[in-house]
Parts: C-alpha cells; sequence; structure tokens
C-alpha cells in the first residue's frame, strides 16, 4: 500500500540505509532550501536547521504507524532500523521534487530521487486544491474595505499575492470567522486596488474583475485570529479542506545499485535491462522503439542480446515471434510480401499510388515511387513477389505508361496491423521518455497492443485511398494482439501474449516463441521428449541432442506425440546449453498451455526445430483451418539465462506479476538427494508440485533450500510457489 504525507514546498526527504525506508516532514518555511545534511553521530542533527536525525525521521514517519516500512509485513519496522544505523551513516535529503519530473499518458508527476549508495524511491506527487499558503501570508496588514489598500496592525495578516486572470472565479471557505475582506490588483504587493472590495461573510465565491492580476485576503484581524483552515480553491464550489503545497505518494523504492536492477532505455537503439538481484549478472537487451520503415523490420519490439556475467551469449535481429495466420507468416518482423522493382525511366509520381498495374490477368498495386527508377509494387490478390516483365495500366494512375520491370528484391511490408501502442513502466510507473536509466525493485513491463489486417484488406485500402504515400491503413482488423514483456527483479523474461479474432481468419498456428540458433551452443534438451529416429539415427532429446543438428541434416524435427512423452509436460520448454550457461526458454502451465487443454490445444504439433536451427513452440496448432470471430488465446512464454551448474543439469525460477513463481529444475543421471537452492524471498510460500518425473516431493512450505530426492535416469520438476 502507498505511503501518504502532506509536504510543503520543497519536501524533505531521508534515507535510511540499503533498504531506503524513507521519513517525510512538512517544511515549516516555503521558501526555504533543502539544507543537505552532513554527517551524522549518535543519532543528532549536525546538518542545521531543517535537517532531522535517524530517530527523529523515524518517528515523523506516519508509514511506520505499524511498526513496518513501506514495503509492509517482513519488512524491518523504523526502530529496528535505526537500531542497525552505524555511527558513520550518512544523513541524506532529497532536492525539490522539480529536480527530476516525470509526466505519465495522464498528466501525473513523478518525483524521482536516487542515490547510488543508498538506492532511491519514486513519489507521486499531487498538488494541493488549496492556493492558500499560511507560510507565506504577510503579518502586521490586512485589507481596508473601503480603498482595498492595505493599512498596518500587529495583530493582523493578510494572505500573499494569488495570481489571477479576469474572469477566475474563487471559492473561500473557512472553519473559523474570519475578517471578511478580499480585494483584487492590477499589480503584485497590493498595487493598483480594483473596488469594490468584497466584504460577505465565508463561505464565498469571487470573480475576477477586469484588469485583474493578482487576489489577497485578509486571514488574522484584532479579535478574529487566523483560523487553522483557510481553503481558497479555483471554481465556484467549495473543496474539502487541503493543506497548502502538494501530497507525495510513495509509488516505489529500490535497493542500492550495487543489488540492484536497471532499465535502460535507447530510442530506437539497443535498450535492455540488467540486474545482479539474483547473485548472477543477467542482461536482456531489445530494440523497444524502432524507426517506422516501410520495408524494414522492425516495427515493435525486438528482442536482441543476452548476457550473463557481462559476457554475450547470444544475439541476432530475428528472434520474436511470427504466426502462421493469414496464409504467411505475421507479426514479429514479419509482414506481407512487397517487392522493390526497377523499372527505369517509369515516370510515375505520388499521386499514382494505390494504382492496379496487371500483367497476363495477374494484378499488382503501385504502393510506392521511390525514386525516378525504383518503385514498391506488391500483388494483388496474393502473397507473392513480383515478376519481371512489362505491367499494363488498370486503375487509378494520371501517368498511364507501362511499366517495364527489369528487377525485383522481395522485402516485407510494414508494418501489417493499425492502432499500434506501446506503454513503458517501471515498477507500475508510465515513464514517456525513450532514453534514459531508471532504477527499479519490482519488474519493467512493456506492453503492446495493435490490430492485424488481412492482405485483401490492406490492398483495398491502399488503392481506395490512392496509396496515401506510406499513411497508416485503417481497413477493417482481422485479430488483435495484446503483449506484454515483463522483466522481473531478476532482469529475467516473461512475455504475456493473447490473440483475439475479430472476424473469421484464416490460420494455421499461433508459435508463441522463437529461439534462434544464436552464438556458440553445443546441445538442446528437450524436456518431455522421447526417442526417436532422424536421418537413420536414434536420437533423445531428453538427454540433449546436438544444436545445429537440423542444420546439418537439412530436415525440421517436428514434435508430434510420436515424439513427445504421454502424460506430462508437452513439448512446453527448451533449454539451450552452453558449456557455462543455459538459454531456458518454454510456456508457463497456464492459459491455453495449461495441463488440462494443452494437448488438445497442439493436436498436430507442440514444438519444432527448424533448418535454420530456430526452435519455435507452438500455443495453437490442431490444423489449417479457419478461426471464428470471438476465438481467444493467451499464453505466457518465459526466455531465461541462468549458469550451469555440476549438481544438475538446470534450476530456474520464473516470477509472475502477482508474485509468485514457478520454479523448474531438471536433472540427467544425477541420483539422490539434492537440495535446491531457492531464492531467499520465497522462503515461508506454500508450494504445490505441477509435475515431478523421476523425483519424490510432496507440497508444502518453502522453508530455504528444498530438499528433493532423485531417481537416475532423466528427471524433472515443476512447482507453483504461491
Amino acid at each position: 500500500m502507498a505511503t501518504r504525507a502532506i509536504v510543503g514546498q520543497p519536501p524533505v526527504e531521508v534515507y535510511f540505509g540499503e533498504n531506503t525506508v524513507l521519513a517525510r516532514k512538512a517544511a515549516d518555511d516555503a521558501a526555504a532550501e533543502v539544507v543537505r545534511a552532513q554527517a551524522w553521530a549518535e543519532g543528532t542533527e549536525p546538518g542545521g536547521p531543517g535537517t532531522y536525525s535517524a530517530k527523529e525521521g523515524a518517528e515523523l514517519s506516519e508509514a511506520w504507524a505499524t511498526g513496518t516500512e513501506p514495503g509492509g509485513p517482513g519488512t524491518k519496522s523504523a526502530q529496528q532500523i535505526v537500531d542497525e544505523i552505524d555511527a558513520g551513516t550518512m544523513l541524506r535529503q532529497a532536492e525539490s521534487p522539480e529536480a527530476g519530473l516525470l509526466i505519465t499518458n495522464g498528466g501525473e508527476a513523478f518525483a524521482v530521487v536516487s542515490d547510488p549508495e543508498a538506492g532511491g524511491a519514486i513519489y507521486r506527487n499531487t498538488p494541493s486544491s488549496n492556493l492558500y499558503n499560511t507560510a507565506a501570508k504577510v503579518t502586521g496588514y490586512y485589507i481596508q474595505s473601503s480603498t482595498g489598500a492595505l493599512s498596518p496592525n500587529v495583530s493582523a495578516a493578510v494572505s500573499a499575492d494569488i495570481p489571477c486572470s479576469p474572469g477566475d472565479q474563487f471559492t473561500i471557505s473557512t472553519n473559523g470567522n474570519r475578517q471578511a475582506e478580499v480585494a483584487f490588483y492590477t499589480g503584485p504587493n497590493a498595487t493598483g486596488p480594483i473596488l469594490p472590495v468584497n466584504t460577505t461573510l465565508d463561505p464565498k465565491t469571487v470573480t475576477a474583475p477586469a484588469t485583474a492580476a493578482f487576489m489577497k485576503l485578509t486571514v488574522a484581524f484584532p479579535g478574529k485570529p487566523e483560523p487553522s483552515q483557510i481553503m481558497v480553491n479555483a471554481g465556484a464550489v467549495a473543496l474539502p479542506y487541503e493543506p497548502f503545497g502538494s501530497t507525495a505518494e510513495l509509488v516505489s523504492v529500490w535497493p542500492p545499485s550495487s543489488a540492484g536492477a536497471t532499465l535502460h532505455l535507447a530510442g530506437s537503439g539497443i535498450s535492455y535491462v540488467e540486474s545482479a538481484r539474483s547473485g548472477t549478472l543477467i542482461r536482456n537487451g531489445f530494440v523497444a522503439f524502432p524507426v517506422p520503415n516501410l520495408t524494414a523490420a522492425p516495427c515493435r519490439v525486438n528482442l536482441r542480446d543476452n548476457r550473463i556475467g557481462g559476457v554475450q551469449l547470444r544475439d541476432g535481429s530475428d528472434d520474436s515471434a511470427p504466426d502462421k495466420i493469414l496464409g504467411t507468416d505475421l507479426g514479429g518482423n514479419h509482414g506481407y510480401r512487397i517487392s522493390e522493382c526497377t523499372a527505369n525511366g517509369h515516370g510515375k509520381v505520388t499521386a499514382d499510388e494505390g494504382s492496379v498495374w496487371a500483367q497476363s490477368g495477374v494484378e499488382s498495386v503501385l504502393v510506392k515511387v521511390l525514386d525516378a527508377n525504383k518503385l514498391l509494387m506488391a500483388r494483388r490478390t496474393t502473397n507473392a513477389f513480383m515478376t519481371t516483365g512489362t505491367w499494363t495500366h488498370v486503375s487509378g494512375a494520371t501517368n498511364t505508361g507501362n511499366i517495364v520491370i527489369t528487377a525485383q528484391l522481395g522485402k516485407s511490408w510494414f508494418p501489417p496491423h493499425k492502432n499500434y501502442s506501446i506503454r513503458v513502466m517501471v515498477d507500475g510507473v508510465t515513464i514517456e521518455d525513450q532514453t534514459g536509466d531508471w532504477p527499479y525493485s519490482r519488474d519493467v513491463k512493456i506492453v503492446e497492443s495493435c490490430d492485424f489486417i488481412s492482405r485483401p484488406d490492406y490492398i483495398a485500402w491502399w488503392v481506395a485511398n490512392g496509396g496515401a504515400s506510406g499513411a497508416p491503413v485503417n481497413a477493417a482488423a482481422s485479430y488483435t494482439q495484446t503483449l506484454t514483456h515483463y522483466f522481473d527483479r531478476d532482469g529475467q523474461l516473461t512475455i504475456y501474449c493473447d490473440w483475439l479474432v475479430l472476424k473469421s481468419t484464416a490460420m494455421e498456428y499461433l508459435r508463441g516463441f522463437q529461439v534462434g540458433l544464436l552464438g556458440s551452443p553445443l546441445s538442446i534438451v528437450v524436456p518431455g521428449a522421447v526417442p526417436f529416429t532422424y536421418q537413420g539415427n536414434s536420437i533423445d532429446y531428453s538427454r540433449g541432442a546436438a544444436a545445429n543438428l537440423t542444420v546439418a541434416g537439412n530436415e525440421a524435427i517436428k514434435f508430434d506425440a510420436a515424439k513427445l512423452q504421454a502424460t506430462g509436460e508437452y513439448g512446453s520448454r527448451a533449454l539451450t546449453l552452453w558449456s557455462d550457461a543455459i538459454f531456458a526458454t518454454g510456456f508457463l502451465p497456464i492459459g491455453d498451455v495449461a495441463p488440462g487443454v494443452r494437448r488438445t490445444r497442439v493436436a498436430n504439433l507442440a514444438l519444432e526445430i527448424e533448418t535454420s536451427g530456430k526452435i519455435y513452440g507452438r500455443v495453437l496448432d490442431i490444423g489449417a483451418r479457419t478461426a471464428a470471430a470471438g476465438e481467444r488465446y493467451s499464453m505466457a512464454a518465459y526466455r531465461h539465462i541462468i549458469p550451469r551448474s555440476s549438481a544438475r543439469l538446470s534450476l530456474y525460477t520464473v516470477r509472475t506479476p502477482d508474485g509468485g513463481a514457478y520454479v523448474y529444475a531438471d536433472w540427467i543421471d544425477k541420483p539422490g538427494l539434492d537440495r535446491l537452492p531457492l531464492p531467499d524471498d520465497l522462503i515461508g510460500r506454500n508450494f504445490t508440485v505441477v509435475e515431478a518425473r523421476g523425483v519424490t516431493l510432496s507440497a508444502g512450505i518453502v522453508a530455504g533450500s528444498l530438499p528433493v530426492v532423485v531417481a537416475n535416469g532423466v528427471a524433472a520438476l515443476i512447482l507453483r510457489v504461491d
């Protein structure tokens, strides 16, 4: 739960140690500069006026009313923190929130406060509706009701200037008997009073007259001391009282950078998420904001390199999974086919875009004029590349001379969708900047959504709208997709995706994940595979096969019922092995990959290793068909980088946004007792066994390391931790 505290201008923020426990106190003087404190000793405040000792800060924090810090149960209490602070620890105070604001899509303001040693925090700053600042009042004066001028009186006080414009309305309300005068002025400091002065009793609404630039009100007068609550708000309706200043809501805290995680955004360059919180430095690279290009990928978030311990394990420009849908590979880095055609002296101009041309009864569309000798052209009815030769005019152009194509270069047409949106969140806070670094404590989410358009509808729009020279296509969509790249506290990636069919759509299969043959892996393990014959040789992927087997053999391997175990996990994951690391990829057992529906969803094929060495998953593969409007499918696919261990083949934890986790472990010929070293934050949580093959274990509570008894041979364990 977020912690709220009322602050003045500016707020004071105090850090305590690596857990970034934060105390806040309203500044008595809004104009006072925040004084940076010096080293403390014995819990005192050597930084001078305006700074606070550790103990005072602990006492001031309303978030600790129950004895816990903002992180909630299980974290240290304020008193525990104070007791543990060393005499040499530095007390740090933050700058004004204006020093690092982020603006979300909703227009909210956030103050980001960070320190390389003590960690940092993000606050949501909400300005108060109250325009009256008691700390800035001018004492010793009141407003004359007859002239609006200020008259001296030691028992009186007036507000500071409240800026206004002619026609502005303000409503004044109090919880006491305020002297009633309110006046408007043409200049600051009560210059140029405008009559009449309003002297009606509160609550009341006043309107700024012509030429008004400032407003003042009497707030104290002999016999009428200043009420404890004076509310001046814009508009004609009295709002509930709020103190002047802003409300600062603690949104997120992160630990010191030495143990933290970071999102680095590089615009159209290589961004990454990096974390060492698991004990191993993990880094996942990606392109977050590619530059739009009609014939070049990517047009969406594109997965790139993976690193472990500072060493690049793999890197490639095409590692995002497309689907086999609408007659082609679509999504990821794939669009419809289009040709860059050489047609010297073609004589076409931008106004001719969208025109139709024919050759031997086959029609094509002029998509874009590139230059005097090159055109982008697309076949009108089939997803095929152009052919050379003469193309004659059919419709839509003013320059109707033949197009003579002497060469064509096949490309993809992007984007194959409309209504694309992307949103980046750090610990639940939306950020708008496309470059920069953001430490985080919990997770990073990159949420994409778009609506895919069939090629016939795409072409029809292009023809009907004259090409529009690359304007976004706005034809009716066939299906929509939402995809979230979820990076957990350890920097590991899980992709959540769903598909919703909007109208009858030709569908072969939905892939869900793709793993390119990148770097120099040694072998691939497919848990749950059974031995089979490949090109005359017996292959057992449950124990591993050469990573380049299908490349050398030039024959894909399709994991169907004949190549997978009869019960249990069913082609749901693959482990790509290096000598010192593993790239673990697979589906979580949820959504349309849940054990109860998995085999029916992929009755045709569950997993494939292509001749390129790419591993493709399957979320749905029941054969080519027409999907009906309203069909919906969903999945979660993880991509984890883990170190190898001599104790077992693999052990990795896939965290989920709800705070839970799935734990996977694999063994090959490692019988006996194995104590699985699980992450410390899972201690005390309940777990259930999703699947255990060759492993003895029943449901229980995680109590540190998890002892299991492993049988000889191939064994595997999948747990769900609450």
